[in-house]
């Protein structure tokens, strides 16, 4: 619910730069580009539960999570759905203004450049102190965090070691560490 509700503000504001016909592609494809961010997070998150149900199933177990692709996701928010409806797609035809839509669509792509430079220069920071490493150096650390008997304080020695590396298994490993710890 409360990522549905995400959405909203940043529907909002492509309404009021959308053309004056338009259809439920046009709304997703403009989203896309006005909202990047929030669309890769998105595809990141179905991604994520995709993954959580496929193993589920490969163990034998039942789904948990039902996640829907993005594309059906959008569809499916109730924002859309009003916003697509021909009431609402007639009101806003006979409220429309080429000059407002227009300024509008441009103050929108001009921030969401910005804001994607801005995110991408965060993440290349962040980024920047962490090393590519192999998969097999990680599973000793991996494998040694999980064994019987360790203590809380190699627990966190193992833990601020990992952080130091960038790669798939060591993201995995605490996204894994970061459910199971979930009260």
């Amino acid at each position: 619910m409360r990522l549905q509700k995400s959405f909203t503000r940043p529907l909002n504001l492509i309404s009021e730069a959308l053309p004056a016909e338009y259809d439920k592609y046009l709304l997703l494809k403009m989203f896309k580009e006005l909202f990047p961010i929030m669309w890769s997070e998105l595809i990141q998150r179905y991604e994520k539960y995709d993954s959580k149900d496929k193993f589920l199933a490969k163990i034998g177990k039942k789904k948990r999570y039902y996640h829907d692709q993005p594309e059906v996701f959008f569809f499916n928010l109730p924002k859309v759905k009003h916003m697509i409806s021909n009431g609402q797609r007639k009101k806003h035809e006979i409220s429309f203004n080429e000059k407002s839509a227009q300024l509008a669509y441009r103050a929108l792509l001009d921030k969401a450049n910005k804001n994607k430079r801005a995110h991408e220069n965060k993440m290349s920071s962040t980024n920047k102190d962490l090393q590519l490493v192999e998969p097999l150096y990680i599973d000793v650390f991996i494998s040694a965090y999980h064994k019987k008997g360790i203590t809380v304080q190699g627990k966190i020695e193992i833990f601020h070691e990992l952080k130091k590396y960038n790669s798939g298994k060591v993201i995995e490993f605490f996204q894994k560490l970061n459910d199971s710890e979930k009260k």
